[in-house]
């Protein structure tokens, strides 16, 4: 199953309401990480051919 931009986005308020230091920091970072490395994740919010060059996903 492909990571989704939801899950992405509750992992990632998840290890900041934990710790919002720098160990929180550094699991957002992974999870950011993970969210890359997924292909499906790529090409749903990263390759969208005709797609301005910035998008924002907050």
């Amino acid at each position: 199953m492909s990571y989704t931009l939801e899950q992405l986005s509750a992992d990632c308020h998840a290890a900041m309401a934990a710790d919002s230091g720098e160990a929180g920091r550094e699991k957002v970072r992974d999870f950011i990480g993970k969210a890359c490395a997924d292909a499906d994740f790529v090409a749903e919010h990263f390759e969208n051919p005709g797609q301005e060059e910035r998008h924002l996903l907050y």
